[in-house]
């Protein structure tokens, strides 16, 4: 529902457009066009890029670097031509490590970075190269999106909210508890 709601109050303002660099140098530029919305929000007195210049440094020289290898990831959010949210990560043995994601804060009512996040999940399935993302570090809102996420062929997020998605989420997680019981099962024998 939450993203239903964040999609409704993003196209209320424009047309949603997301968009992929493809090459080296792509990647550069949208890398650079990370840096203002990040610099401009809540990021911008404790770690953002533009004011940690060997943070900056080292990240951006990562990411070209897998850009090369075809191993990076950007996706940016737009309405219209404004750029809302980005974010970027490498991609590693079949996860993709999501490093940073930062959104333009004049959008902040429409939760751009959770739309950004869901784009990304529905996305992986069909992406070849990562069946996983890693969010790499723990942080608060890394819970609405559970600590474990496989991806599916189709994969759906429970809501815990709701009956059925708490219902969803039981099973889930006794399914998991049962495949690892049955993993240290054959293990020991």
């Amino acid at each position: 529902g939450q993203i239903r709601q964040s999609e409704n109050r993003l196209r209320q303002r424009g047309d949603i457009v997301l968009r992929s660099p493809h090459t080296p140098e792509e990647f550069g530029a949208a890398l650079e066009r990370f840096i203002a919305p990040e610099a401009a929000g809540y990021k911008s007195v404790r770690n953002a890029l533009a004011n940690e210049p060997g943070d900056r440094a080292v990240l951006v020289a990562l990411v070209r670097g897998h850009a090369e290898r075809g191993t990076a990831h950007l996706l940016e959010l737009y309405v219209d031509e404004t750029l809302v949210a980005s974010q970027f990560g490498v991609v590693c043995e079949g996860r993709l490590y999501l490093i940073k994601i930062a959104f333009n804060e004049a959008f902040a009512d429409a939760s751009p970075g959770t739309f950004l996040m869901a784009s990304l999940l529905k996305q992986a399935g069909a992406v070849e190269g990562f069946s996983c993302v890693d969010c790499c570090v723990r942080q608060p809102w890394h819970a609405r999106w559970h600590p474990d996420i496989e991806m599916q062929e189709h994969a759906t997020i429970p809501n815990k909210g709701t009956a059925r998605g708490l219902v969803l989420y039981a099973a889930r997680t006794a399914r998991a508890a049962f495949q690892n019981s049955l993993q240290d099962k054959s293990t020991v024998s």
